[in-house]
């Protein structure tokens, strides 16, 4: 089908919303620049590994020196998926008062994912959230705590390429929070993106899913770099921009799709079955259909959350095929590259792609 790229917000929507039992959380402050709810019981003094320690995860959790709000409480929630649209977590606990988490007696896992949410409430202010993941984390772990920081910001990076294809920059996404009270600021920063030594402004307005950000869609997608730079700055921030870095890692192998074959022709209203062949080093995967429509492809369908990456196969509703007429279909195996010493999460997709007619 050519060299074709279509690739929407792979369901890399906002974290699910927290629910928050008040603790006496009180982090350390460190010398460094919508799927269910976490319900969580009072953390203790000191969160520490039960058993084996290589099958434990843990960590501390501080807040950077550019966000002087503290948090009313910290949450910490483990998911066996990158944490994103309905995925549900596997637990969740209450940070310690000393700012440390553990999560004991896992199974062998090579893609878990840790995201803290602080909630912060200024003077009895509505509560905002201000969240962080960090992974993908390894079990049997080595057993060395992970040290996550929360930040006042929320930052992304989106590449993708085509088999064969070298990788491209898509889209770059920022939330962007007042240090002194979490709010987020909605348009009240200048944000910018460098990559490759070249800086693109950030507007404040919609990002791919439609949700307000300061985002930029890349036209002409620039090729993909091991690192990103993100600028932002505010009168909250004080007088010297702030600048965050990303990191990627990007996939060592090629997407393809089992079935349908490319070309297929699939009945109308009837659910259709993608698969594909395990790839064990990704982790995670998404399935996208688009439909044509007035000389373009529109999105008709996509994962409501990310698939395992043991996963080797979806199916797509019936309600998605609604209409005859030319379809595209697309698998994206991603890497979701959030290490602890980044500043964000950089997605690094390869995309498997097929054409297909309904009727």
């Amino acid at each position: 089908m050519g060299r074709l790229l279509l690739v929407s917000s792979l369901a890399l929507v906002a974290p699910a919303a927290c629910s928050f039992v008040k603790s006496s959380s009180n982090p350390a402050t460190s010398d460094t620049g919508d799927g269910g709810a976490d319900a969580v019981a009072p953390g203790p003094a000191t969160a520490t590994c039960q058993g084996d320690a290589t099958l434990c995860l843990s960590g501390t959790v501080t807040t950077a020196r550019s966000l002087a709000a503290v948090p009313n409480v910290l949450v910490a929630s483990l998911f066996r998926v990158f944490p994103s649209g309905q995925e549900m977590p596997l637990s969740s606990q209450t940070v310690a008062t000393d700012g440390t988490w553990a999560f004991s007696n896992l199974p062998a896992w090579a893609h878990y994912y840790v995201r803290i949410a602080a909630e912060i409430s200024v003077s009895g202010a509505a509560p905002s959230t201000l969240t962080s993941i960090a992974g993908p984390l390894t079990v049997p772990s080595t057993g060395h705590p992970t040290a996550v920081q929360v930040r006042p910001v929320e930052l992304q990076v989106l590449e993708s390429r085509l088999p064969g294809a070298g990788s491209q920059v898509q889209w770059a996404s920022a939330h962007v929070f007042d240090p002194a009270t979490g709010d987020e600021m909605a348009g009240g920063a200048q944000v910018s993106i460098g990559v490759g030594g070249t800086s693109t402004p950030m507007p404040w307005g919609t990002d791919s899913a439609g949700k307000p950000a300061y985002f930029v869609q890349f036209a002409t997608p620039p090729a993909a770099q091991p690192t990103y730079e993100v600028t932002t700055s505010a009168p909250a921030f004080g007088s010297m921009p702030l600048t965050w870095t990303l990191v990627a890692d990007p996939p060592g192998f090629d997407a393809s799709i089992s079935a349908p074959a490319s070309n297929a022709t699939i009945p109308v209203g009837q659910p259709l079955t993608v698969t594909w062949p395990a790839q064990p080093t990704a982790d995670y995967e998404v399935v996208e259909l688009f439909a044509r429509a007035a000389g373009g492809w529109t999105g008709a369908w996509q994962s409501p959350a990310p698939d395992s990456p043991d996963a080797t196969q979806e199916t797509v509703p019936g309600s998605a095929i609604g209409a005859a007429g030319p379809l595209l279909l697309n698998v994206v195996f991603s890497k979701a590259s959030c290490p602890a010493t980044s500043d964000g999460c950089v997605y690094a997709g390869s995309v498997a792609d097929v054409q297909l007619t309904a009727q």
